[in-house]
């Protein structure tokens, strides 16, 4: 559970998890409070985290600085780990940054909020700059990204259908990757 029993976040899996637990976010300027699930599973290559997450959804100053604040809480808890994922709802205001590019070193309501996921070395095949494959609506809200020791293959696919609720289904096939 995130705010109360009625909202929260889900990992659903046909893997056996390990250690599974909530991760509380600092509470933004919303009414509802955030949290992570954060669950262990084995792979060959050793044990894996998936951090599942919904970032507050405002896109003011006050908003993206929560999100920032609880990007911060999620990059904190993972460490650097290897064979890490993680996925969810950033709500990120990326419809806008191409275009807005000279905007974004004036203001922070112009900053991609991805930036965090992606100066910490996770990678994504999701475009992350322009919004191109909508999730929710015309935003693009859903991303996976993972650390460089795992692949995303094929690329992250976007379901046509609209999913429960307002999003629609975000795909990805991870693997480990081997070295040789």
């Amino acid at each position: 559970p995130a705010a109360d029993g009625q909202f929260g976040n889900a990992l659903v899996t046909r893997l056996a998890l390990g250690d599974v637990r909530t991760l509380p976010l600092p509470k933004g300027d919303g009414s509802m409070e955030r949290s992570a699930v954060v669950a262990t599973f084995d792979t060959p290559g050793g044990t894996a985290t998936v951090i599942a997450l919904h970032l507050q959804h405002r896109n003011s100053e006050a908003g993206i600085a929560a999100r920032d604040a609880e990007l911060a809480v999620v990059l904190g808890e993972w460490g650097g780990a290897p064979r890490t994922i993680v996925m969810g709802d950033f709500n990120a205001d990326n419809r806008r940054l191409v275009e807005d590019a000279p905007k974004r070193l004036e203001s922070p309501e112009h900053r991609n909020t991805l930036e965090p996921m992606l100066d910490a070395g996770f990678t994504t095949t999701q475009p992350t700059l322009v919004c191109t494959m909508p999730t929710s609506n015309d935003n693009c809200s859903d991303f996976v990204f993972v650390t460089p020791d795992l692949l995303q293959e094929p690329p992250v696919e976007v379901l046509a259908e609209q999913g429960v609720g307002d999003h629609r289904p975000v795909v990805s096939t991870v693997l480990v990757a081997t070295v040789d």
